[in-house]
């Protein structure tokens, strides 16, 4: 879609040019894409020479970043480029069980990109997918990054739609989550147990809320009832979490499904608006399992 309308293209390849003066938006098979006069391509789409690499130009982007800490020493940090309480972040997605991390508040003066991967799905595989070498012959899609909400996700250990969720606000601390892994979801590696991460937009920090539910066993964390195959019926929780303050307006959500035996993470993230309403934030297609803040302020 241009500034003048719409136009059909026929591409083949994830490489996408600009060559107009205006943004252009590309709807794609891997989701939106969206391109501007200054965009090279999908893939190290806004590096800039003479120092212009700031963290501001690369929102929604999966991205390498120098960082100064809070030391004053300059750190590499790996994630996408998040807005949260109208500041930039980095949000690091962990492939295993280590910890992710953000980092911010990122301006000028303390973070500047070395290596841009791109947007949306596109940009998760192309950073989170070459380490696993051991897949060598599985193709980019074959990673943990979700395939664009809803579905039909098919990563390298799970094929279906995303998990249903639907949000209740049970009192001014408390909400009830009911998640429904859809029926015919198949799993190609067992899952052990999913957790559930909160990560607060109005202060850029993890919550920590109490979870109660069948199947639970470590914090927000409940094991699965799905064994390594295809699932015959939904699979379905009934989750109450219990904030221990005013529940939050808006945060995102992150689920983690654990594999046996080591295997990478599958990742989901909602955004949640005005309490209950669930929302597919398009610039992140994957999720990871939260930690701590490594820089504030």
């Amino acid at each position: 879609m241009t500034p003048g309308g719409f136009k059909a293209m026929n591409m083949t390849t994830y490489e996408y040019v600009n060559n107009g003066t205006e943004p252009e938006l590309l709807l794609t098979n891997v989701g939106p894409v969206l391109l501007d006069p200054t965009q090279q391509s999908v893939s190290d789409a806004r590096l800039v020479s003479g120092g212009m690499n700031i963290i501001s130009n690369y929102l929604n982007h999966w991205v390498e970043a120098v960082v100064v800490t809070g030391q004053g020493s300059e750190q590499l940090f790996s994630g996408v480029v998040v807005m949260i309480n109208d500041e930039f972040y980095l949000l690091h997605i962990s492939r295993d069980n280590d910890p992710s991390y953000i980092v911010g508040p990122l301006m000028g003066s303390n973070a500047y990109v070395i290596h841009d991967y791109g947007i949306g799905q596109y940009g998760c595989e192309a950073l989170y997918s070459f380490p696993w070498k051991w897949f060598v012959n599985e193709p980019p899609s074959n990673t943990t990054c979700p395939a664009p909400p809803p579905g039909p996700v098919t990563t390298l250990l799970y094929q279906g739609y995303w998990p249903e969720l639907s949000i209740i606000l049970i009192n001014t601390t408390a909400i009830k989550i009911e998640v429904t892994f859809k029926e015919g979801t198949r799993f190609s590696a067992m899952p052990q147990y999913f957790t559930l991460s909160f990560l607060d937009q109005g202060s850029a920090r993890w919550l920590s809320p109490t979870c109660v539910g069948a199947g639970e066993y470590r914090g927000c964390s409940f094991t699965m009832g799905a064994m390594y195959s295809t699932l015959q019926q939904n699979l379905n929780y009934s989750i109450v979490v219990n904030f221990g303050r005013e529940a939050p307006r808006n945060y995102y959500l992150i689920m983690t499904i654990t594999y046996v035996d080591g295997l990478p993470n599958e990742w989901f993230v909602w955004n949640i608006t005005n309490y209950s309403v669930v929302n597919y934030p398009m610039w992140l297609d994957a999720g990871g399992p939260p930690a701590n803040v490594l820089y504030d302020g």
